[in-house]
């Protein structure tokens, strides 16, 4: 089942959670056999199903709007009884006491979390490999990357083990793998999911902020997942560092128009010829649905990159060194 039949098959009960949730499972399995996408399967999975299932025996229940679905975190997103480590060694073993806030939302919406995906160590790359999980590779070729630090969560979407996960990006690292496997994200501004409980990769990093993203394989899934992410103030009034925004169904509608820059060069690394044709493609698309867009060229690439990572590593590395080489640094 597609995205949506899956989700309107659990609400109508034409399938079961339980049933739901262990074929995932396998779905993952294989899923894992091909990329090396899986870093831990999340045990309480199936008593979290059986409890949705038992739930709707009760005719005066009412089905939250994800009720049953599976959905994968990427493993930085902080989840009770599993590690954190984001690749580094010395984090294993050291579960998380509680779920972060945004795993609470996702559970009270009725999302069932099974399994962990893989990212890189530190999370500060495109690619996917740690000295704890291995190489995550790309569905198609393990020769290829799935792109990172959400690889992982890319991977299992591109290889059919999951339909919706959870990923985070400072730099791109939802954007990046989903461009990589052909999946579809957002990187949300961010404030607009809770950071409770969520370490970042590098502490202190108060110019670059990352935030938490769904991750499918439609923009209309993404889509769906917004819409009811943000149909109420809930997170808000766990974490009021969220503001109360709910999703604006008059700003999203069709209709609007829009003056869209783009560029196919930004004259520091020439993209190949099939990228710069996805980006004239998707600009002809644009224009068609009646939007302006308007070519322009980026200034001083490296010299951004450099400030960028500057953002990124405030106290000059010193952090990722100590944690690279388990070391202490004074």
């Amino acid at each position: 089942m597609d995205f949506d039949t899956l989700r309107e098959a659990l609400q109508n009960d034409s399938v079961t959670c339980i049933d739901v949730i262990r074929t995932f499972f396998g779905k993952a399995v294989k899923a894992h056999e091909k990329t090396n996408c899986v870093t831990l399967f999340i045990n309480e999975a199936e008593k979290w199903a059986l409890e949705w299932d038992e739930k709707a025996k009760d005719p005066s229940f009412v089905k939250p709007s994800f009720f049953g679905f599976p959905i994968s975190l990427k493993e930085v997103v902080p989840l009770k009884g599993y590690d954190l480590t984001r690749g580094y060694v010395q984090d294993c073993f050291k579960p998380k006491e509680e779920d972060c806030v945004l795993v609470t939302h996702l559970k009270r919406m009725g999302f069932v979390p099974f399994v962990q995906t893989n990212v890189p160590q530190s999370l500060m790359s495109f690619a996917c490999c740690n000295t704890l999980y291995g190489t995550t590779t790309h569905p198609l070729s393990k020769h290829r990357t799935c792109g990172g630090s959400s690889g992982g969560e890319a991977a299992i979407l591109a290889a059919g083990g999951s339909l919706i996960g959870i990923g985070g990006d400072v730099g791109g690292s939802i954007r990046i793998p989903c461009h990589f496997t052909g999946m579809a994200g957002i990187k949300p501004c961010n404030p607009r999911f809770s950071h409770r409980g969520v370490p970042g990769c590098i502490p202190g990093r108060p110019l670059i902020n990352a935030n938490d993203g769904p991750m499918t394989t439609t923009i209309k899934s993404t889509v769906e997942f917004l819409r009811a992410a943000w149909s109420d103030t809930w997170t808000h009034e766990m974490d009021f560092y969220v503001p109360p925004v709910t999703f604006n169904e008059e700003l999203f509608k069709e209709g609007k128009k829009y003056r869209i820059g783009y560029y196919v060069d930004d004259e520091w690394f020439t993209p190949v010829p099939a990228i710069q044709r996805a980006v004239l493609e998707a600009k002809e698309i644009l224009e068609k649905a009646g939007h302006t867009l308007v070519p322009f060229k980026p200034r001083n690439i490296p010299y951004m990159f450099k400030l960028y990572i500057r953002a990124l590593s405030v106290d000059g590395g010193h952090y990722l060194w100590s944690r690279l080489l388990n070391v202490k640094i004074i």
